[in-house]
């Protein structure tokens, strides 16, 4: 990873966190996850994250419970200027999260899931999570790619290059051209046909 894509992913975390969180305030807490340089988080912290993603997913795929300790102050605004207002309903919302970034970043990762639901899939080709989109079945071309061609070789019976390019040679050549094994160190390939012996 060159230190672009690593900014680009720091960056990028932070702005997860406070665009999932709807507006958040980073508090500066000893081992809260960012770097006083810069303000980011850093690799070893998303890294954690990430691997905690991950375990969360697979407690999740097998029925099990995801829980996380987290330590968020959150406030709630009432919006009622009537432009917002639906029937007789007012809305409230959330508008804003205080705590560390670690906890911003699980209770992100957690709120993502829940809003995902039964989009979140398993790639069968490389075993990865990722979030489907109508029936699609992998998580990349590639992987959709490498499917199609494990089945395709799967029905195939195996090559026999030897005898491809026997034939090859003999359309080329005449009927009774032969092919002899390649020397490795000359490279002289002996090949007989019905005017003589040919050596290329």
């Amino acid at each position: 990873m060159t230190p672009g894509q690593e900014l680009d992913w720091r960056e990028g975390a932070r702005e997860f966190a406070d665009i999932v969180g709807g507006g958040v305030i980073f508090e500066r807490t000893q081992g809260g996850g960012l770097e006083a340089a810069d303000n980011l988080p850093t690799l070893k912290v998303l890294r954690a994250l990430q691997d905690k993603l991950r375990r969360g997913l697979e407690m999740g795929s097998r029925g099990e419970v995801w829980t996380e300790r987290v330590r968020l102050i959150s406030g709630i605004i009432r919006l009622d200027k009537g432009y917002v207002r639906q029937g007789s309903r007012v809305i409230w919302r959330r508008f804003y999260q205080r705590g560390s970034f670690r906890d911003l970043f699980v209770a992100a990762m957690q709120e993502v899931i829940l809003e995902a639901g039964s989009r979140i899939s398993t790639c069968p080709q490389c075993h990865h999570y990722f979030l489907k989109s109508r029936k699609q079945e992998y998580c990349s071309p590639n992987c959709s790619q490498k499917a199609r061609w494990a089945r395709f070789t799967a029905t195939r019976p195996p090559r026999n290059y030897r005898r491809e390019r026997e034939r090859a040679l003999q359309n080329r050549l005449g009927p009774k051209a032969k092919v002899h094994l390649q020397h490795r160190r000359t490279g002289i390939t002996t090949q007989t046909s019905k005017t003589g012996t040919n050596r290329s």
